[in-house]
């Protein structure tokens, strides 16, 4: 029954979220006021949001509450493919990318083997980079790239273009 009401609360958000109630750049409304809006428990209204934060819709930050994502600034064309640093030159985003963690791992990290079961014990590069947008952290990029056909990585590469260095 709890998670039907969790389920049912984030369904709500999302739609509030879709039909622009709650716009990008905005931040929804406090644990607090969301627990009355919807007669719910913290622990109910906090599990709504992880939905919400899962689903790439809002990020949480400490003190301040959840803002809304602007999604498509984010969105990568269907045909084609662009990588972020194509995508930051044609939008001019004035971005700039933080290399956080890059290593060699003989397995899967933890995080990623509930999506990639089959794919846990494949050596690869364990890559996590921050895209600063004029400045601001936007977004945390994590990624895992298997070994082989990825055989090397170079920091610089993974602060540029991956796709440039795969392509060249």
């Amino acid at each position: 029954m709890a998670q039907s009401k969790v389920s049912a609360i984030a369904q709500d958000l999302v739609d509030k979220i879709k039909h622009q109630q709650y716009k990008p750049g905005e931040y929804l409304p406090s644990e607090h006021q969301l627990m009355d809006l919807y007669g719910a428990s913290r622990e109910t209204i906090r599990k709504a949001l992880t939905s919400l934060t899962d689903l790439g819709l809002i990020q949480k930050i400490r003190g301040k509450g959840s803002i809304v994502l602007n999604l498509d600034r984010y969105t990568f064309p269907i045909s084609g493919i662009s990588s972020f640093a194509e995508l930051n030159n044609q939008l001019g985003l004035k971005a700039e990318t933080k290399v956080l963690l890059l290593q060699k791992e003989d397995h899967l990290p933890t995080g990623f083997i509930k999506y990639f079961p089959e794919e846990k014990n494949r050596a690869g590069f364990h890559l996590e980079r921050l895209r600063l947008m004029e400045g601001q952290a936007d977004v945390l990029d994590c990624d895992y790239l298997l070994s082989p056909p990825i055989n090397s990585l170079p920091k610089d590469a993974a602060e540029t273009s991956i796709y440039n260095y795969l392509e060249n």
